[in-house]
């Protein structure tokens, strides 16, 4: 089976994918970017009273991140939080998507308690599941299957699922949540493969073990 499909995923979806890594440039950041970032709870809450505008964009033409952009880089919950409590992001729903890539649950779950929709799709069609298997986070994967997302949705592109990225990953733990809540693993890809040939697709430098390689074989026959 060709990767083409699968790496494009990864580059142009996950937060990995320019060679400059989001945090290496700070410049243009704003002081309440840099609080979040610093998790300095002091500042960060002294700059909110002040009612500085949290929506500004750090100037960086690769990065160009917000205070809230960097919360959920930084997994920090109470400033996602607060941010999201002064009521100035119009649309919740690409911050709610980044955040099923980068695992926090606990944030996901806040989000999804805000009404975003778990089963908005790209134009290709990819979808927040997708994200959460791709990033290997079970508890992100199970709590957007407890909030209705669409287990057997394919990527219009490529046909993937997220059962398909969950393999590949070699997320043995994604794996079992997808199928016992009724993934199916006899849905083929545009390629004419199945979860279980993903398996054998997997990278050497996501260090997974024969042993679950072989437990997921099992699982996806």
């Amino acid at each position: 089976m060709k990767k083409t499909f699968i790496i494009l995923f990864i580059l142009c979806n996950l937060a990995f994918a320019h060679k400059e890594k989001w945090d290496d440039n700070k410049q243009g950041w704003t002081p309440l970017i840099l609080a979040v970032y610093n998790n300095d709870s002091k500042e960060f809450n002294k700059l909110l009273n002040k009612k500085v505008d949290v929506t500004i964009r750090a100037k960086s033409p690769s990065w160009p991140l917000n205070a809230l952009d960097v919360a959920i880089f930084k997994n920090n919950f109470e400033a996602v939080k607060k941010l999201v409590q002064t009521g100035k992001f119009k649309s919740l729903q690409d911050y709610f998507e980044n955040s099923c890539i980068h695992g926090n649950k606990q944030i996901v779950d806040f989000f999804i308690s805000k009404g975003v929709n778990v089963n908005r799709y790209s134009e290709n069609g990819h979808s927040s599941l997708m994200s959460a298997c791709s990033s290997g986070s079970h508890e992100i994967v199970e709590s957007l299957i407890k909030s209705g997302a669409e287990l057997n949705h394919q990527r219009e592109v490529d046909g993937i699922t997220g059962l398909m990225l969950a393999a590949f990953n070699g997320d043995l733990k994604s794996v079992e949540i997808l199928l016992k809540n009724g993934a199916d693993k006899k849905i083929k890809d545009k390629n004419g493969e199945r979860a279980y040939d993903y398996v054998d697709q997997i990278y050497l430098r996501l260090n997974v073990t024969e042993e679950t390689k072989k437990k997921l074989k099992q699982l996806l026959e």
